[in-house]
């Protein structure tokens, strides 16, 4: 007995599938254009920013040294009183601890003089000997008119502090002194320290040794050094190149990794003309690229509302276009099952492909109905030809039938006559 097993075939949907297709299709596009539009963006900002955060920088470099040329002619008063012309040391010093010159050292916490060996007096009475600073090796040793050093802490009030130098000399030109303004880092740096740049960029200023003289940390202020006190298998050590190159007095900009955060900031950094400084600015890559991903956004939404548009506006189109293929479909299945009307046709006027398809149907549809009438036809002319072979059938054999009758009576005549003969 033979086993008939029926097996259901899963139907997919085409229309489906061309809408699945069609919303990848757009969604890559969006992402290529997403990742080419955001891509020159950022180097477009970047190069932009870049521009403006060195024209800060020089704008804050040089707002710097016109704080530094203010505190240099504050000391026009000592450089430029008579005493000093006449080149007698002791009478200078005299002439600067007099009460009614104390008043003349302005932001300065003091003010100190000395000569060629090194021993320096303040006006605030203390002695000090500072023959191996810089400062002093500049003016004396060097022979610079004016001079600013790295901070250091001060022998006379403990506190971080620069000296304003500047060169004393006689009337023949001689130096044969120089006077220092003591001015507290503080005062100084007060105005980088308070750098803001956007959301969180801020300024810092480097000494000639890396040590930090301004930050908006202000634990790094004169107790961290950006070259020695980072180590260099740490995930800050790109600092320390740049540092470094801060510390030669080069200019430039570098990505080094944020401390404290993930990511990146970019350093924009310039020596300050007429110190041993350098004056840095730190600006967080998120700030940067605010506008970048703020397009980058507003893209993607544009591009998930464009694609869930489009994805129904064509499954609409879809929809409209293949709905005669259901019509085609379901004439197909009619003739495939059921009394097989060949005489249904699909009405439908139109003239792309689906309308083709359609109308080849109906020729089809039209072809194999005459197919079936002519095969009809013949069965009926078959059906009359078998009755008549069917009565000549009959006729022959009742014929047959009485010729076999006749020969059976002469049989028995025969075998009478035989009888008769044996007798």
């Amino acid at each position: 007995m033979a086993t008939t097993i029926a097996t259901k075939e899963k139907r997919t949907s085409l229309t489906h599938r061309l809408i699945v297709l069609t919303g990848i299709v757009i969604i890559a596009l969006n992402v290529i254009q997403l990742l080419f539009v955001t891509s020159n963006a950022k180097k477009d900002i970047i190069a932009e920013d870049l521009h403006m955060y060195e024209n800060m920088m020089k704008g804050y470099s040089l707002s710097l040294q016109n704080a530094l040329d203010g505190y240099f002619k504050e000391l026009n008063g000592y450089v430029h009183a008579d005493v000093m012309e006449e080149g007698d040391l002791e009478s200078c010093y005299n002439w600067i601890m007099d009460p009614e010159h104390t008043d003349m050292r302005g932001d300065f916490d003091y003010v100190m003089l000395s000569g060629p060996d090194g021993q320096a007096r303040t006006d605030l009475g203390g002695i000090t000997n500072i023959i191996e600073r810089g400062y002093f090796q500049d003016i004396m040793q060097r022979g610079k008119d004016r001079t600013i050093d790295d901070p250091v802490i001060g022998k006379t009030t403990g506190q971080p502090v620069v000296h304003i130098t500047r060169a004393l000399k006689d009337r023949n030109g001689r130096t044969f002194a120089m006077i220092s303004g003591v001015l507290n880092v503080n005062t100084l740096t007060k105005e980088i320290s308070q750098i803001k740049i956007g959301a969180n960029g801020y300024g810092f200023l480097l000494a000639s040794s890396g040590m930090v003289i301004a930050h908006q940390q202000t634990d790094f202020i004169m107790k961290k050094n950006f070259i020695t006190d980072i180590d260099p298998k740490s995930k800050n050590a790109d600092l320390i190149p740049v540092a470094t190159a801060m510390t030669k007095g080069n200019s430039g900009e570098a990505w080094v990794t944020a401390n404290g955060r993930k990511g990146k900031d970019l350093i924009v950094y310039t020596p300050v003309e007429g110190t041993p400084w350098s004056l840095g600015l730190a600006i967080p890559d998120n700030q940067i690229y605010d506008l970048v991903n703020n397009i980058r956004n507003l893209l993607m939404a544009f591009a998930i509302g464009i694609t869930i548009a489009l994805c129904f506006i064509i499954g609409f189109l879809l929809v409209r276009s293949l709905k005669p293929l259901s019509v085609v479909e379901g004439a197909i299945t009619d003739i495939a099952s059921g009394d097989a009307d060949l005489t249904k046709r699909i009405d439908i006027d139109s003239s792309n492909e689906i309308g083709y398809v359609v109308k080849g149907f109906n020729a089809f549809a039209k072809k194999l109905q005459d197919i079936i009438g002519d095969v009809k036809s013949s069965k009926d002319d078959l059906m009359v030809a078998g009755e008549d072979m069917s009565s000549a059938a009959q006729d022959t054999a009742s014929s047959i039938t009485e010729i076999i009758a006749n020969i059976e009576s002469m049989h028995k005549q025969i075998e009478g006559q035989k009888g008769s003969v044996d007798q």
